[in-house]
Protein backbone atom coordinates (compact mmCIF):
# COMPACT_ATOMS: atom_id res chain seq x y z
CA UNK A 1 0.00 0.00 0.00
CA UNK A 2 1.19 4.01 -0.40
CA UNK A 3 0.30 6.46 1.63
CA UNK A 4 -1.04 9.67 -0.26
CA UNK A 5 -0.48 12.74 1.95
CA UNK A 6 -0.76 16.73 0.95
CA UNK A 7 1.39 19.27 3.15
CA UNK A 8 0.99 22.92 3.11
CA UNK A 9 4.48 24.00 2.89
CA UNK A 10 7.65 21.23 1.75
CA UNK A 11 9.15 21.90 5.05
CA UNK A 12 5.86 20.73 7.14
CA UNK A 13 6.37 17.32 8.14
CA UNK A 14 2.37 16.87 9.66
CA UNK A 15 0.33 16.49 6.25
CA UNK A 16 -3.01 18.69 5.68
CA UNK A 17 -4.43 15.12 4.91
CA UNK A 18 -3.22 11.41 4.44
CA UNK A 19 -5.32 8.68 2.66
CA UNK A 20 -4.19 5.24 2.21
CA UNK A 21 -3.76 3.75 -1.63
CA UNK A 22 -4.03 0.08 -2.47
CA UNK A 23 -3.64 -1.43 -5.72
CA UNK A 24 -3.19 -4.86 -7.62
CA UNK A 25 -0.85 -5.84 -10.15
CA UNK A 26 -1.84 -8.68 -11.88
CA UNK A 27 1.37 -10.14 -14.20
CA UNK A 28 0.67 -12.18 -16.46
CA UNK A 29 2.70 -14.62 -19.46
CA UNK A 30 2.36 -12.47 -22.47
CA UNK A 31 0.63 -14.55 -25.37
CA UNK A 32 2.66 -13.33 -28.04
CA UNK A 33 6.28 -13.01 -26.93
CA UNK A 34 8.46 -10.88 -28.76
CA UNK A 35 5.75 -7.88 -30.06
CA UNK A 36 6.21 -4.55 -28.64
CA UNK A 37 4.03 -3.28 -25.89
CA UNK A 38 0.94 -1.42 -27.89
CA UNK A 39 1.87 -3.28 -30.63
CA UNK A 40 -1.49 -3.68 -32.90
CA UNK A 41 -2.63 -5.90 -35.19
CA UNK A 42 -3.78 -5.74 -38.93
CA UNK A 43 -7.49 -4.42 -38.80
CA UNK A 44 -9.67 -4.89 -41.94
CA UNK A 45 -11.40 -1.16 -42.00
CA UNK A 46 -13.87 0.26 -45.13
CA UNK A 47 -14.66 -0.92 -47.42
CA UNK A 48 -13.73 -4.09 -46.25
CA UNK A 49 -16.90 -6.27 -46.42
CA UNK A 50 -18.19 -6.93 -42.84
CA UNK A 51 -17.64 -10.62 -41.48
CA UNK A 52 -21.08 -12.92 -41.87
CA UNK A 53 -22.29 -10.20 -44.40
CA UNK A 54 -24.86 -11.84 -47.12
CA UNK A 55 -24.46 -9.94 -50.64
CA UNK A 56 -26.99 -11.29 -53.35
CA UNK A 57 -25.44 -10.97 -56.81
CA UNK A 58 -27.37 -11.76 -59.82
CA UNK A 59 -27.04 -14.84 -62.30
CA UNK A 60 -24.59 -13.20 -65.24
CA UNK A 61 -22.97 -10.47 -62.90
CA UNK A 62 -19.56 -9.74 -62.03
CA UNK A 63 -19.00 -8.95 -58.17
CA UNK A 64 -16.26 -6.84 -57.02
CA UNK A 65 -14.54 -5.85 -53.79
CA UNK A 66 -11.59 -4.43 -51.96
CA UNK A 67 -10.12 -5.98 -48.67
CA UNK A 68 -8.26 -2.95 -46.78
CA UNK A 69 -5.90 -3.61 -43.41
CA UNK A 70 -4.58 -1.05 -41.32
CA UNK A 71 -0.79 -2.16 -40.53
CA UNK A 72 2.16 -1.62 -38.88
CA UNK A 73 4.44 -3.95 -40.42
CA UNK A 74 5.25 -3.40 -43.68
CA UNK A 75 5.42 -6.97 -44.18
CA UNK A 76 1.62 -7.87 -43.73
CA UNK A 77 0.01 -10.36 -46.38
CA UNK A 78 -3.24 -10.83 -46.98
CA UNK A 79 -4.56 -14.29 -47.25
CA UNK A 80 -8.33 -15.03 -49.27
CA UNK A 81 -10.18 -18.27 -49.79
CA UNK A 82 -13.26 -18.80 -51.83
CA UNK A 83 -11.41 -16.54 -54.46
CA UNK A 84 -7.85 -15.39 -56.07
CA UNK A 85 -7.11 -11.79 -55.59
CA UNK A 86 -6.60 -9.97 -58.46
CA UNK A 87 -4.67 -7.31 -57.49
CA UNK A 88 -2.68 -6.82 -53.75
CA UNK A 89 -1.31 -3.34 -53.02
CA UNK A 90 0.96 -2.37 -50.05
CA UNK A 91 2.29 0.84 -48.70
CA UNK A 92 3.67 1.64 -44.94
CA UNK A 93 0.09 1.99 -43.48
CA UNK A 94 -2.49 -0.12 -45.34
CA UNK A 95 -2.24 -2.89 -47.32
CA UNK A 96 -5.35 -3.89 -50.11
CA UNK A 97 -6.62 -6.98 -52.23
CA UNK A 98 -8.59 -6.67 -54.99
CA UNK A 99 -10.86 -9.31 -54.98
CA UNK A 100 -13.96 -10.52 -57.98
CA UNK A 101 -16.50 -13.38 -58.47
CA UNK A 102 -18.61 -14.08 -61.74
CA UNK A 103 -21.95 -15.53 -60.72
CA UNK A 104 -22.55 -18.37 -63.49
CA UNK A 105 -24.29 -21.36 -63.42
CA UNK A 106 -21.00 -23.32 -62.79
CA UNK A 107 -21.13 -21.61 -59.45
CA UNK A 108 -24.47 -20.40 -58.94
CA UNK A 109 -24.70 -21.77 -55.57
CA UNK A 110 -23.15 -19.65 -52.51
CA UNK A 111 -19.80 -18.31 -52.28
CA UNK A 112 -18.17 -17.84 -48.97
CA UNK A 113 -14.72 -15.66 -49.20
CA UNK A 114 -12.74 -15.43 -46.10
CA UNK A 115 -9.70 -13.81 -45.42
CA UNK A 116 -7.65 -12.47 -43.03
CA UNK A 117 -4.04 -10.31 -42.46
CA UNK A 118 -0.63 -11.17 -40.92
CA UNK A 119 2.59 -9.31 -40.53
CA UNK A 120 5.84 -10.23 -39.72
CA UNK A 121 5.43 -10.73 -36.25
CA UNK A 122 2.73 -13.78 -36.41
CA UNK A 123 -0.08 -11.47 -35.16
CA UNK A 124 -2.96 -11.95 -37.44
CA UNK A 125 -6.39 -9.88 -37.66
CA UNK A 126 -8.56 -12.75 -37.20
CA UNK A 127 -10.33 -14.82 -39.73
CA UNK A 128 -13.08 -13.12 -41.57
CA UNK A 129 -15.88 -14.79 -43.49
CA UNK A 130 -18.72 -13.09 -46.04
Amino acid sequence: AIQVEDFARSEDIIPLSSVPLQFVVNVVSPSNAGIPCGYLPPVFIPPTPLNGNCIPILWGQRWNATLLAQIQSNLTRISVTGVTPYVVLKNDTHISAGIAWNATDDNSTRQVICYNATDSLGTSSGTRCF
